[in-house]
């Protein structure tokens, strides 16, 4: 409990001082005149603080799996709001022109940051490769001041072959037409990527081999999904009201939409840190662990399990002694790697002992059947699919107890004795 407490006054404390610095942050900007309003005065506070947290989320990235992906949510969504109002309601970059560079707002990356957290919880850690690029590269969509800032200063803009697209009608549109270019791909990339991560989220929510703190996480990255699915309607919405005549249309934005979402990121990082401020160390180990990869739901693990069964018992592929995993999995219409993970985690065996088995039950029967005297041991170890004799007594012992000598003695002892009787 004093942990927990510790954590709580931990936050008041970074919550005061970064409430102190918004408060002479708004003192040093009406000391250069520069208008504020009551929204604006309240998103910036809202971001500075978010940005604060997430900073010391990163720095506890290394204790829990998926804080640098959630960190990165937080400061994404705070920069944005923060670039709005130094840019969109302030426009310092008309005073000071050299900070349009630092003006980038990374809006596309918002929801691949979301879905890479939801992964992150679910399979663990994941380190970027070349193969989530597709995912990033959107982000230079919405850099249009920044293309162009670098084309002017830097000399660019005066080659024919750059003037020659960059003054088409097509790519100031791209570049600078801000509903139209930007606007409904973000809302797009949010929409999509609040999906893809929510139907992941409900796949994966029943997983028994989670631990209960990341049980928790997964159902509250559920909640924070539909919250944030409520804000992309909030934004189509913005996105819509601000179309039309509408007197203030920055404040009315702000009102609308800004707010609320400023407001969510702050909840978000306050509450993640309070939530693993209560976790132990051991918690901590349970909650990093990489679970199996989930293949099936148990309905139809069921069913392909029942499949499995008959397929075994009629057909009985267990008597090819070159049976491979594939082959089964190609009969059950499953690939590989969900065959393996059926009988992983749903049977409880590997594929060698899964096959060996039914192949040491045949064997049993032969070797309890006298009209298979005549065969040596090695020759019912080959008609029953095994391809050596010592794989054959291995298994034999590992599934009956005994060697198959032992089992033949015990058996011809019980005939003796009924003989006897």
């Amino acid at each position: 409990m004093s942990s927990v407490d510790d954590a709580s006054r931990r936050v008041l404390r970074r919550v005061f001082l970064t409430l102190a610095a918004a408060l002479q942050t708004l003192r040093i900007f009406k000391q250069m005149k520069i208008p504020l309003t009551i929204t604006e005065f309240i998103i910036l506070s809202l971001a500075i603080q978010s940005m604060v947290m997430a900073i010391v989320l990163l720095y506890r990235s290394n204790r829990l799996n998926g804080n640098g992906w959630l960190s990165a949510i937080i400061l994404s969504i705070s920069f944005i709001a923060v670039v709005r109002i130094v840019s969109g309601c302030l426009h310092l970059e008309d005073t000071y022109p050299w900070i349009t560079p630092l003006l980038f707002q990374p809006v596309m990356l918002v929801g691949p940051f979301i879905y890479f957290y939801a992964r992150s919880l679910i399979y663990g850690k994941i380190r970027l490769r070349a193969k989530h690029a597709v995912h990033l590269l959107p982000v230079i969509k919405g850099a249009g001041p920044q293309i162009a800032f670098i084309l002017f200063y830097s000399g660019l803009l005066s080659l024919p072959f750059i003037q020659s697209f960059y003054f088409t009608a097509t790519a100031q549109l791209i570049l600078f037409n801000v509903y139209l270019s930007d606007n409904l791909p973000l809302f797009i990339s949010l929409l999509t990527y609040s999906i893809l991560s929510y139907r992941l989220v409900r796949k994966h929510e029943a997983g028994a081999s989670a631990s209960t703190y990341k049980l928790k996480d997964i159902k509250w990255l559920k909640n924070l999904l539909r919250l944030f699915l409520s804000l992309v309607v909030l934004f189509a919405a913005s996105l819509i009201l601000n179309m039309q005549p509408i007197a203030n249309r920055d404040e009315f934005t702000n009102a609308i939409f800004f707010i609320p979402l400023t407001g969510f990121t702050y909840w978000l990082s306050i509450s993640s840190f309070l939530r693993q401020g209560k976790m132990t160390p051991d918690d901590v180990v349970t909650y990093n662990k990489v679970p199996a990869r989930v293949y099936f739901s148990d309905e139809d693990a069921a069913r392909h399990g029942a499949q499995l069964l008959a397929l075994m018992i009629k057909d009985k592929p267990y008597l090819d002694p070159l049976l491979k995993l594939d082959t089964l999995a190609a009969r059950l219409n499953i690939t590989e790697r969900a065959f393996s993970n059926l009988l992983n985690q749903h049977v409880g065996k590997s594929f060698n002992d899964f096959v060996n088995e039914y192949r040491v039950e045949a064997a049993k029967l032969k070797l309890a059947d006298p009209n298979f005297d005549q065969y040596t041991i090695a020759a019912i170890a080959y008609e029953c699919g095994f391809n050596s004799l010592a794989t054959f007594q291995r298994c034999f012992k590992q599934f009956a107890g005994i060697t198959p000598s032992q089992f033949l003695q015990q058996r011809k002892a019980g005939a003796q004795l009924v003989q006897q009787q």
